[in-house]
């Protein structure tokens, strides 16, 4: 069976000579519980036209849009790529093992499908709604890897009261190289008709060793605000309805400490399985990758040189991965520090890599860069991979105006000679010191032109002055200072600050191009830039998540729904007439203008 979601949308550029769309499937995490929310993301590479997207083997979910498109250009090594994405969220309505997908895009009558990702869906766990306000769990993906593999740590903290001053101490992962997969999560699940707020914190985990690793409990301590029923105002008071809000029956509740604990785990890492490739071949990583290289250019002069660039994607300990280049005997190299840009895939921790060497030929001629071979395990196949990359050949010319080495070495010793014999000429005839009969120092009785028509009581008045000024000029050079410092450390301050002034220029370009994708994605980025989120995708089904926590009026949260449904309609239906686009940019300066002076 399948589960459509069909998404018609015009976009405005038109894709790469000879490139095909690629279409890949994207999900935040592999592991969820019934009841739990999904972001799934659909990117399409090189999107010209309309597209119709159907997601296959999504019976087992309930499939709602999360917006887009959004879209990106992004260069490598001369080639421009575009890619378009869209969100959905899925909801687990089941128990099991699914292979989700792929994605079916129907774009100018032909068929592109997107990779499948595996999902694993457990039981949500139980809890005694009655009589529990809180509880947290923590958990591992998996109770047997090998070593360097990825596992996945999972903190979730679930409350149905208020809770202050909450403070999380994770363990210390000892025996683990540990990176954060993604930013904290907060969203709400509803179990047995309870609604429950959670908070889930993950974790990649790597082992660094073989044997049975412990992983020491997580706790969490906080206050838990308790109302005092004696202190509410009698009923029918006229301020009982004002003073029994939430936030006033917070300042007068009591504070009561509690303290959770988890329970600890543990996890058996195996060796890797013999036999081992030796250590100049076997390239440390354990998970899935690829890898390609290249130079910026395939003829040089003798001397200069050349830029290899090796490029790794891939999931599983991409940090760790040696890449095992040795140059020949025909060059001299100088390898940079690899570059790693980290993220997600399918819940797991990986990215991409970039390793440069420059390279500087010695010799002229055509002269081979190696083959590079490397090997790695890969966890699916349960087998050790080898990825070989060809041999590139350069053309190396002479040096310089065709003369030999030869040549350059006798002219570099007839240039040092003739220098020696000019050395020798200027020993052997010293000058002779010239008297010119007058005294350098300046004739007493002023300095010249550089004496001031400045009297003396006109100069007490500046000096005054600059006195009386300098601790002023102090303070405000340490307050620029520090409020420059203030800045550089929090970069969601900047974001803020600059959200409105950079709505504004991105509206001005979108009425000069007439561009209702650019109005969108300007008043969407502007959200997330006042708000401090990730990407630009938000939609108007996001709206009451997103601004959950966020004090503004209801009638104010559906003004910004409604018109992101408004773009979102215009945009999917193609209508970009001016002064439609004219109607939608007015109001949505007049929305930030508004979101300005509430949000702060």
């Amino acid at each position: 069976m399948k589960i459509i979601v069909t998404i018609i949308t015009l976009i405005y550029f038109t894709s790469l000579w000879g490139a095909a769309p690629k279409v890949n499937l994207l999900l935040e995490r592999n592991q969820a519980t019934v009841g739990d929310e999904l972001t799934l993301t659909v990117e399409i590479e090189n999107l010209a036209g309309r597209a119709e997207l159907a997601i296959e083997n999504g019976d087992h979910f309930k499939v709602k849009p999360g917006g887009g498109p959004n879209q990106m250009t992004y260069s490598y090594n001369g080639q421009v790529t575009k890619k378009t994405s869209y969100l959905f969220y899925l909801y687990p309505k089941k128990i099991g093992i699914f292979n989700l997908g792929p994605i079916v895009a129907t774009i100018q009558g032909s068929e592109y499908r997107s990779n499948q990702v595996k999902l694993s869906i457990s039981k949500a766990p139980k809890v005694d709604s009655k009589n529990r306000k809180y509880f947290i769990e923590a958990n591992l993906d998996q109770k047997t890897v090998y070593l360097n593999q990825q596992v996945i740590f999972t903190f979730r903290y679930h409350t149905r009261v208020r809770i202050v001053d909450a403070k999380l101490n994770l363990p210390d992962f000892d025996g683990f190289w540990k990176e954060e997969l993604g930013k904290q999560r907060n969203y709400q699940r509803v179990e047995n008709g309870v609604k429950w707020s959670v908070v889930e914190v993950r974790l990649a985990l790597f082992p660094l060793k073989s044997g049975v690793i412990s992983v020491p409990a997580t706790t969490l301590q906080g206050s838990m605000i308790v109302q005092d029923p004696n202190a509410r105002r009698a009923r029918g008071s006229i301020f009982s309805n004002i003073f029994d809000d939430d936030f006033f029956g917070g300042m007068r509740g009591k504070r009561k400490t509690i303290r959770m604990s988890s329970k600890p785990l543990t996890i058996k890492v195996k060796p890797l399985p013999p036999p081992v490739p030796s250590k100049g071949e076997f390239g440390q990583g354990v998970g899935h990758f690829s890898s390609e290289w290249s130079v910026d250019k395939l003829k040089v002069k003798k001397g200069d040189s050349v830029t290899l660039t090796i490029k790794t994607e891939g999931v599983g300990n991409i940090l760790d991965i040696k890449i095992p280049f040795h140059a020949t005997a025909d060059f001299k190299s100088y390898r940079d520090k690899p570059q790693v840009t980290k993220g997600i895939r399918d819940g797991f921790l990986g990215g991409q890599r970039i390793d440069k060497i420059a390279l500087v030929p010695l010799k002229s001629g055509r002269l081979p860069i190696p083959p590079l071979k490397y090997s790695y395990f890969n966890l699916k196949a349960g087998e050790y991979q080898t990825i070989e990359l060809p041999p590139i050949y350069l053309t190396v010319d002479p040096i310089a105006g065709g003369k030999s080495d030869q040549q350059a070495m006798n002219f570099t010793k007839a240039f040092n000679r003739d220098r020696n014999t000019d050395s020798d000429t200027s020993t052997n005839k010293p000058k002779q010191i010239k008297l010119l009969g007058r005294d350098l120092m300046q004739t007493a009785g002023g300095f010249g032109p550089l004496q001031s028509d400045l009297q003396w009581p006109q100069l007490k008045i500046i000096l005054y002055c600059l006195i009386l000024l300098s601790p002023l000029m102090i303070i405000l050079s340490y307050l620029h200072s520090r409020h420059r410092s203030r800045l550089a450390l929090d970069s969601s301050i900047q974001r803020r600050s600059k959200a409105y002034r950079s709505f504004k220029q991105r509206v001005a370009q979108a009425k000069q191009q007439n561009s209702l994708s650019m109005l969108s994605e300007s008043f969407r980025r502007y959200l997330s830039d006042k708000l401090n989120l990730d990407g630009v995708s938000i939609s108007a089904v996001d709206v009451h998540r997103i601004f959950n926590d966020i004090t503004i009026s209801g009638e104010f949260m559906e003004q910004i729904k409604t018109i992101l449904q408004q773009l979102e309609m215009a945009q999917f239906g193609g209508n970009q007439a001016a002064d439609q686009l004219a109607q939608l940019s007015a109001q949505l300066e007049q929305l930030a203008k508004r979101f300005e002076r509430e949000i702060r």
